[in-house]
């Protein structure tokens, strides 16, 4: 009786607020309900949608991409740096780090988020990398049952429309799915960035093949000269369909939970609250930041930070810790041949290529062209690489403005990055792929409105320095070589923040890293998946939020464990739980 009596005032609170000022197609419960138009949030209403039987509901904070004046930025690939601090971007920041993030202002990265249908997918850099196999039999063995490669392998062919000719004919890969996933025109240092690093005994690979140590050529959801979100790949098609309905500037402040079950949301529309039901399901997909938020928000998180905010627990979870993000440094390397210089004012013949072409720089991302992906750990053969070496042909950025929108520090910019602006160079990012760091995330106050509290805790484990330090030693030894010797290349000790130390020494690159380190913009983990009697995971292994029914998480923050690049992963994921939940 009683859950029958909450059902029917729910319904009546419904009713009242819809009737105000909702979207007139708007409906009082359906099936599913899916938070965030993102990554996975876009995969799950096309897919579950595709059931005529169900009534799907998606809501997006942010608007549709084509209603943005930043639309010509989202779809053109070079352009994808100018959407930070936009319309489109969340705008978080991370608190103030310890051990990293030196070169910031107040030790603080801005940490870009896409606020648009399409999610974060709309900004980023649009790199195709499904992760090293080993890293999901990792998760398997780790209490994630049945997300082992083998078992993962099916959803990452089922999503890819590959354009890659290596890999016609691979079978982890197939040509009639919706991404598709393609390589970029070569510059002439592709084959220089092949020589000497297979001079150095790493072998040629396929980038997303079984093979997952070695070098490869960036792959990308570029199609046409422009950007392939999720959003156009599967919800383009489903928008038509009568069983899903999309509402936009929906801000959803808390998931309604009576008796440990979730049977609807509340959102905000034009500063009015309302409230949907669910009959089946509720699916948070607002990504590593925005679910854990929303799970604090509904009374599911640790028991003595939702006590500190005052909100009654419903469900006590390790939820927003285990937080997981790579982080990278740049070297930049001088050499004695014309490289791309893409923060140059862009030309007649550049917009030209473009607009008429789909060619040429605006539909490259930045110049970067292969991945190496090599392993440090000289102690143990290690399943999975533990770092991924960028080969950009352009030195690093040099646009003060981009520059201080990320918050760099005003004195780094002038020191390090006006040195190298009018000479040619490639920049050589070292990426930490398994960081041994982890941070936490939390909220600031019970206002949904309000930016949570984000602290990656980057570099706070010395491991993580330490294995950075290696990659940079393999750099060194990457244009010590003959063929990157034949082109002049240099690195040369310009960066001021670090002229107390002996250029090349171990405190110089100690030095180097904690200032000059940079946030991967990958966040996952913020609602680790495993065991049901795991203590430090929020989900099962069918992404079921512990102790409350009816209620997924289905994005990146399910990660146990970080992949190489979790967009290509988050789609798989969204691919598998709408299988599971459709089974």
């Amino acid at each position: 009786m009683c859950i029958i009596w909450l059902w029917s005032l729910l319904l009546i609170n419904v009713l009242n607020t819809v009737a105000q000022d909702c979207p007139e197609y708007i409906r009082t419960q359906y099936d599913y309900i899916i938070v965030g138009a993102g990554t996975a949030g876009s995969v799950l209403a096309a897919r579950l949608s595709e059931d005529p039987r169900v009534q799907v509901l998606l809501l997006e904070a942010g608007d549709k991409e084509t209603d943005r004046p930043e639309t010509p930025f989202i779809t053109t690939p070079g352009l994808a740096k100018q959407l930070r601090n936009s319309s489109v971007d969340w705008k978080y920041f991370t608190h103030p780090q310890e051990n990293a993030l030196f070169g910031y202002k107040n030790k603080q990265a801005a940490l870009p988020r896409g606020k648009v249908i399409g999610g974060t997918f709309a900004l980023n850099d649009m790199i195709y990398q499904r992760g090293s196999p080993g890293i999901f039999d990792e998760w398997d063995k780790k209490g994630a049952k049945g997300w082992g490669f083998k078992h993962v392998a099916p959803y990452f062919r089922k999503s890819v429309d590959t354009k890659v000719i290596e890999l016609s004919k691979s079978d982890l890969h197939r040509s009639c799915g919706p991404m598709t996933v393609s390589t970029l025109q070569p510059t002439s240092l592709l084959n220089v960035y092949f020589n000497a690093t297979q001079s150095l005994g790493y072998d040629a690979i396929n980038c997303n093949e079984k093979e997952d140590q070695g070098i490869c050529r960036i792959q990308t959801n570029i199609r046409g000269g422009e950007r392939l979100t999720t959003a156009k790949a599967y919800l383009n098609e489903a928008r038509g369909r009568q069983n899903l309905n999309i509402v936009t500037k929906a801000l959803v402040s808390r998931v309604l939970i009576a008796r440990r079950q979730a049977v609807g949301i509340e959102f905000i529309f034009s500063n009015v609250s309302f409230q949907v039901l669910a009959s089946n399901e509720v699916i948070l997909s607002a990504g590593s930041y925005g679910s854990p938020k929303i799970l604090f928000l509904s009374g599911i998180g640790s028991r003595e930070h939702l006590y500190n905010l005052q909100i009654p627990v419903i469900a006590d979870l390790p939820v927003g810790e285990n937080l997981q993000d790579h982080i990278s440094v740049d070297i930049r390397v001088f050499v004695n041949v014309s490289t791309m210089k893409p923060n140059s004012n862009l030309n007649r013949l550049m917009i030209d290529q473009y607009f008429y072409q789909r060619k040429g720089l605006m539909a490259s991302i930045g110049g970067s062209e292969a991945f190496l992906f090599a392993n440090t750990n000289k102690t143990r053969l290690s399943p999975y690489p533990d770092l991924q070496f960028t080969f950009t042909s352009t030195i690093a950025d040099h646009d003060h403005k981009l520059l201080r929108v990320m918050n760099k520090d005003d004195e780094l910019i002038k020191s390090w990055y006006s040195f190298g602006k009018k000479r040619d160079g490639i920049t050589i990012t070292v990426k930490l792929l398994h960081p041994k760091s982890r941070g936490h995330l939390k909220l600031n106050s019970t206002d949904p409105n309000e930016m949570p509290i984000i602290d990656p805790k980057y570099l706070s484990n010395v491991e993580d320095i330490k294995t950075l330090y290696e990659g940079i030693k393999i750099v060194k030894s990457i244009i010590e070589t003959p063929i990157m010797q034949s082109i002049d290349a240099t690195m040369e000790p310009t960066f001021k923040g670090c002229k107390e130390f002996k250029f090349d020494s171990d405190l110089y690159w100690k030095c180097y890293i904690q200032t000059f380190s940079d946030p991967g913009h990958h966040p996952v983990s913020t609602c680790k998946m495993g065991a049901f009697n795991d203590v430090r995971s929020v989900v099962d292994n069918k992404l079921r939020v512990k102790d409350v029914f009816n209620l997924r998480v289905v994005d990146a923050s399910i990660f146990p464990e970080i992949t190489d690049h979790p967009n290509a992963a988050t789609i798989m994921i969204a691919e598998r739980a709408a299988a599971l939940i459709l089974k």
